[in-house]
This record gives C-alpha cells, structure tokens and sequence, in this order.
C-alpha cells in the first residue's frame, strides 16, 4: 500500500470526523453562546472565540506549510490532498475570526456590566436628566440595542418605555412616538406612567390610545393628536424625567444588575 493512498485515506477520514464533530462543537458552543449572551458577557465571547481561532489558525499554517514544501519537492499528491486539508482549515478558522472580532467590538460598544465602584459612583449623580440619560444608555446595552427585552426587569423596561416616549413626543409628537415604537409600548405606557407617579402622563396617554383605536383618516387622527395630546404634554405641570429618576432612585435594588 503506497504512501499517497494512506495519506489520502487519512485526510479524509480527518475531514469526516471534522464533519461529524461539528453538528456537536457547535451545539457545545451554541450553550455557551447563548448563556453569555444572556449574561452580556461580551469578555467571555470573545476569548472563546479568540481561543478557537488561534488553534484552528496555528493548525491552518502548519498543514498549509506542509502542503507548501510537498508541492515544492515534487508535486505529490501528497501535497496537494495537504493543501485542500489546510483549507478546510483555513476556512474554519476564518469564520471564526469573524467571530471574534464581532465580540471584541460588541464588547466595547454594548458591554454592560459595572463595578461595585463603578454603580456607587453611578448613583452620585444629582442632576435627574442625566442620571436618566446614563440609566436609558445602560438599558440600551443590557438589551443589545432594543433587541432582547427579555433580558430587562419592569422596573427597566418602564423607564426605557417612558423615556422613549418624552424624547419621541417632545421631539416630533405622539405621532412620531406611535410611528418609531409600531405600537410595541402601546399597552404598557399608561402602567408605566402610573409606575413613576405620572398621573398627567397617564391621563394624556389614555388619550392618545384612544385617538389612534377610532380608525380615522390618518389627517384627523394627526390633527386630534396634536390637538389633544401633543398641546397637553408640553404644558403638563408635571416633569417626567424628574418622576422618572425619582422612581429609579427608590429601586436602585432593581438597577444596574
């Protein structure tokens, strides 16, 4: 039996347990993902993925080296079955390259968790507006950009809704608001707003529900809108974000976990 037929035999049986092990790497590796994902463990996605990608990427350029000398001294198929096992290679450690870097930017950009120093400091800031700015930022990457909402507590989730709403509305009315959120908050800003101590927030809220419900022409209902809820919030005595950060300041327990 020659050398080429046992290497070529060899390098298929290690494409096949490649393949085999794959469905089961991945569901290994899909358990991890998914958990650290759900914890926002940005660090430990990306040294997973970085980990794999360095071995996959050490073996890719040994066997792609091998195959190199092979074809240099002769040609063989040797060197060229080593070349098409180095690919397989090569390829594997560029997906998950990809990967790594993903994580490594997501780390940067969504990483959530604080430090104990980090949640004293955080609670220092007297200035209501941007102790809620800082709690909505936070939301945003606990959540991964609004994406997974599950991963938020109803204390969370109100101050997310509410502070949505006083920069949706001040910014182009209950019209833009309803538009941008496609009725995702639509039962839960009256809860919300009742959460906080919001009681003229509430009531206009109601309003606005109700105004969108009747199925008018898209001008009346933009004209009642306006009319009725836009006027009214603007000049409400209450201030939201102050009931906001008040509200997030009673639950702190909740916040930054």
């Amino acid at each position: 039996m020659s050398t080429d037929f046992i290497i070529i035999v060899a390098t298929v049986a290690v494409i096949l347990l490649l393949l085999r092990n794959k469905k089961t790497k991945e569901a290994k590796m899909g358990q991890d993902f998914e958990s650290m994902m759900k914890e926002g463990d940005f660090r430990g996605l990306r040294i997973m993925f970085g980990k794999q990608f360095l071995i996959w990427g050490i073996i890719f350029l040994v066997v792609l080296i091998l195959s190199v000398i092979q074809l240099i001294q002769g040609g063989s198929i040797k060197g060229w079955t080593e070349l098409i096992l180095a690919g397989v290679f090569g390829y594997r450690a560029f997906t998950l390259g990809r990967a790594y870097k993903t994580f490594r930017n997501a780390e940067k950009h969504l990483s959530y968790r604080l430090s104990d120093e980090e949640i004293e400091d955080f609670w220092k800031e007297e200035d209501d507006e941007e102790l809620v700015f800082k709690l909505f930022d936070y939301i945003r990457k606990k959540s991964y950009n609004f994406l997974k909402e599950e991963n938020l507590n109803e204390v969370e989730k109100n101050i997310m809704i509410l502070y949505d709403l006083d920069c949706e509305v001040n910014n182009g009315g209950f019209e833009q608001f309803f538009f941008n959120s496609k009725g995702q908050y639509n039962n839960s800003i009256i809860k919300a707003s009742t959460a906080v101590g919001a009681s003229e927030t509430a009531e206009i809220c109601a309003k606005a529900l109700n105004i969108i419900s009747r199925g008018l022409l898209k001008e009346q209902e933009s004209d009642l809108l306006d009319e009725e809820c836009d006027s009214p919030f603007y000049d409400k005595s209450e201030n939201l974000i102050s009931l906001i950060a008040e509200y997030a300041r009673n639950n702190r327990g909740l916040l930054l976990t």
